[in-house]
């Protein structure tokens, strides 16, 4: 890959800043080449075991609007119409995330939701 267009570094997490105790998940997001054709992918570059991930975005993933290469898996019903009685709440505690890179897969257990962040600590299985 050349050229500005090729890739893209995508902070995952955490949101604000390294906070103490969680670190990133850091993606690299590679497109095609003008006049290449693919949908592109993914590298993983960096996955720290605890990683924050803002509530808004783990939604976004479970709905399935945003990045492609991640799925949540939960047991709750996240359709269009889903709203939790709290802006976010904690609904989606419990939920496995996992993000397929080319290179390789990690995956997190979303383990608590922080009201004052509105975020998830994510963790690797046990």
């Amino acid at each position: 890959m050349t050229g500005d267009r090729a890739q893209q570094r995508v902070a995952l997490s955490p949101i604000w800043g390294y906070h103490h105790g969680f670190g990133a998940l850091i993606l690299t997001a590679h497109y095609p080449e003008p006049g290449e054709v693919g949908p592109g992918w993914i590298t993983i570059d960096h996955a720290d075991p605890r990683i924050l991930i803002g509530a808004e975005l783990a939604v976004q993933i479970a709905l399935g609007k945003e990045m492609p290469a991640a799925k949540l898996y939960t047991t709750c019903v996240c359709s269009p119409e889903f709203r939790p009685p709290h802006p976010h709440g904690h609904h989606l505690v419990g939920a496995k995330l996992e993000v397929r890179g080319r290179d390789r897969k990690v995956i997190y257990i979303l383990r608590e939701h922080l009201f004052d962040l509105d975020a998830y600590v994510a963790e690797w299985p046990d």
